[in-house]
């Protein structure tokens, strides 16, 4: 990700997947107990998630994103709570200190993602009641990247072990593990089979109503140790 100049966004689907409202609420539901105090979303996008994981612990939210068209279409506020907008990337945060910092299908699209993490570690009030908490949900399985990651921008995918290994010096892991292991054998397909660049709206409908709902037995049912999606929590210790 550029740092330093006018950014824009490659990918064009932001809007479709913030129809996939089934997703966005059952990621929620594992995330919204980590996210806490002081609140900065790295790469917003149009702030589709906020709606889903705004909770009552959160005391202020920032929305950091580099491309201005996208920032511009983050809301002003949720819930009655300002939504507090910055253009730039956390190379271009200085005094500000945070209490959870989010990457939510973001750090794939950093090419530095170890030097990512010790940015955001500086930007967090590690001594505060709430402790300091990064919470991280990308795409999994690195034999997977397809078309589609290539065609918005993704570097990589992660694993339960690359992921943990970004944890910094001070922090601990709290929590890693699999979400919507059903939804898997859809990216299985394409990346094998289908080999599309994107996903179409039918498709997206698809997986939000029919393979979610199903996802959220199965990944019970495997202990969440299996899933396209990989999710991780550190902690400060």
């Amino acid at each position: 990700m550029t740092i330093d100049e006018q950014y824009t966004y490659i990918g064009n689907e932001l809007a479709l997947f913030a129809t996939a409202v089934n997703y966005k609420r059952y990621l929620a539901s594992y995330l919204k107990p980590f996210i806490v105090g002081d609140v900065l979303e790295i790469g917003s996008g149009i702030g589709a998630n906020i709606p889903f994981l705004m909770n009552e612990a959160v005391r202020s939210w920032s929305s950091l994103e580099p491309d201005t068209t996208l920032l511009s279409q983050v809301p002003c506020s949720i819930n009655g709570l300002k939504i507090i907008k910055i253009n730039g990337t956390t190379a271009n945060i200085e005094d500000n200190k945070y209490n959870t910092i989010l990457y939510i299908d973001v750090l794939e699209h950093i090419a530095d993602d170890t030097k990512e993490i010790w940015r955001a570690v500086t930007l967090l009030d590690v001594n505060c009641e709430y402790r300091g908490r990064i919470v991280i949900a990308a795409p999994a399985h690195e034999y997977l990247f397809s078309a589609f990651d290539k065609n918005i921008g993704h570097v990589r995918r992660y694993t339960a072990p690359s992921i943990a290994a970004l944890v910094p010096d001070g922090f601990t892991v709290r929590k890693i593990f699999y979400l919507d292991s059903v939804g898997y054998f859809l990216s299985f397909a394409n990346r094998f089979l289908l080999k599309q660049n994107n996903p179409t709206r039918r498709q997206i409908a698809f997986w939000d109503t029919i393979i979610i709902p199903l996802s959220k037995i199965f990944d019970r049912i495997l202990l969440n140790k299996f899933g396209k999606t990989v999710v991780a929590i550190f902690e400060a210790k």
